[in-house]
């Protein structure tokens, strides 16, 4: 399974946020990887939900014209070696930086809840423009309990 790319792009809106996990978590089925589901589907919401804020819109409700203005977010789920990687693109250029919120923050937490679970993350100017921002996680084995 070395090398195995999976794919997804939508416009910079908030539902491409849950359809950002769904297609982690068909990603991750279609790999056999599905014990890996909880922390990558989370680390893809937070970062969906990061390029979202940077470059689209959080408006809910989207006619068909705002909508075709909007920039796109992607994403792709990459398995190498040992590591599974998140990726996740926008059209910002802006590199995003870690910040510790107010208890009563109403965001804020993305990028720590990230760091908690992956075994790095890091992000860098894409040539072509934006950025692109991704956390490595180890390819975990499921845990096999005996009593």
């Amino acid at each position: 399974m070395d090398g195995v790319t999976y794919w997804f792009r939508h416009t910079a809106e908030p539902r491409a946020v849950p359809l950002g996990r769904r297609f982690a978590v068909n990603g991750l089925r279609d790999w056999g990887l599905e014990h890996m589901s909880e922390p990558v589907t989370l680390i893809a919401s937070e970062l969906l939900t990061n390029a979202v804020e940077a470059t689209g819109t959080t408006k809910a409700e989207l006619s068909h014209d705002e909508r075709e203005t909007l920039p796109l977010v992607a994403a792709r789920l990459r398995v190498c070696s040992r590591t599974l990687t998140v990726e996740v693109w926008d059209t910002s250029r802006a590199l995003p930086r870690m910040r510790m919120p107010d208890a009563d923050a109403e965001n804020g937490r993305g990028l720590p809840v990230v760091t908690l679970l992956c075994e790095r993350w890091d992000s860098y100017r894409h040539p072509s423009g934006g950025k692109i921002v991704y956390a490595v996680l180890p390819l975990a084995r499921p845990t096999v309990v005996i009593a």
